[in-house]
């Protein structure tokens, strides 16, 4: 069973991406491996948990003493991997970003002879959280990699991403997982919550505890209110939100997830008992609520709007759909 409490690095288990294992393993195999990768898709399926998979696969698992050189990677020692990621300030909280002093060890790195022969590997996790300069930065190594030099960079957000960053590399399109995923690791989720996480394992466990019934209650009183032309509840709700919690990022997902329900109810297709029929104001409504919303919550993932006034923003949505024509959400 895959012990959900390890770090991606700690993890020895992947949950899915056979395939996108096996395609990177033949690519290498046949000297083809494409020396930039982006592994794409959405947070919480496990990008990170993926590269260190791949990364011990190409410097432990290929080596004399696999195990020596998986304990290096556990302690951040090995001398062919270089990990990128937000630094911790002095307060003990993560850095709000990437930045190109990070970058400039990743330079230093690069010009380096390997320590062992073999495979040098970056990860970058995650390549969304990188600002403008060291982005920039980054791209003159992509341009001319060394030999035998890979970047595995986890990508929550491929619009997020510069063109010139883009261009250069090779995508892995990582998908989100299925509970028969999950079965075959022995976790047990409601299944429920992994379809509101969209499929995120990251998400889902950080919404086991969400009172689901509670929350869409709480929408439904929301939407209610603004229908009657009031806004005390909804400004009482996103009083109370805080932007520096995590979990306020799993609720445009639950948005989402009311609104695909919704759709479904309202044309007769299914039966939601969380969602109740007085909501159902006609199938129309709410179809045009699912376009719309699908693309704002597509044009946020490129902005980094404020998480608050997203939310904020999407529930306005789900009362009138028609303040905005989709096509200005492009």
């Amino acid at each position: 069973m895959i012990d959900i409490t390890l770090s991606p690095k700690h993890q020895k288990q992947v949950i899915g991406f056979d395939e996108q294992f096996d395609r990177l393993k033949k690519l290498e195999t046949n000297n083809t491996l494409h020396p930039a990768w982006l592994l794409s898709g959405q947070r919480g399926i496990g990008k990170a948990t993926f590269a260190y998979h791949f990364v011990r696969y190409l410097l432990a698992d290929s080596s004399d003493n696999p195990a020596f050189h998986t304990m290096l990677i556990d302690q951040g020692s090995h001398p062919n991997l270089l990990v990128l990621e937000k630094a911790i300030d002095d307060d003990g909280k993560p850095e709000t970003e990437i930045k190109i002093d990070q970058v400039r060890k990743l330079v230093d790195f690069a010009r380096q002879s390997p320590a062992i022969p073999g495979w040098r590997i970056v990860v970058i996790d995650s390549i969304d959280e990188m600002n403008r300069n060291a982005a920039n930065s980054l791209l003159k190594i992509l341009e001319e990699p060394p030999r035998q030099f890979l970047f595995l960079m986890v990508c929550h957000s491929m619009g997020s991403l510069l063109p010139t960053i883009r261009s250069r590399c090779s995508v892995l399109t990582m998908s989100p997982l299925c509970p028969d995923d999950l079965k075959k690791s022995g976790i047990e989720i409601d299944p429920m919550i992994l379809q509101v996480a969209n499929g995120s394992l990251g998400q889902a466990l950080a919404l086991r505890s969400l009172d689901l019934d509670g929350f869409c209650r709480q929408i439904q009183e929301i939407l209610h209110d603004l229908h009657r032309g009031s806004i005390a509840k909804l400004t009482a709700y996103i009083a109370k939100l805080d932007k520096k919690d995590p979990h306020i990022r799993t609720i445009p997902n639950i948005i989402q997830w009311f609104v695909r329900e919704a759709v479904l109810c309202a044309n007769g297709v299914s039966v939601n008992p969380l969602i109740k029929g007085e909501t159902l104001r006609n199938p129309n409504h709410w179809n045009r609520v699912e376009q719309t919303l699908n693309r704002y919550f597509h044009l946020a993932k490129q902005t980094h709007p404020d998480p608050v006034h997203l939310i904020q923003g999407a529930l306005l949505l789900m009362n009138k759909p028609e303040i905005v024509h989709p096509d200005d959400l492009i």
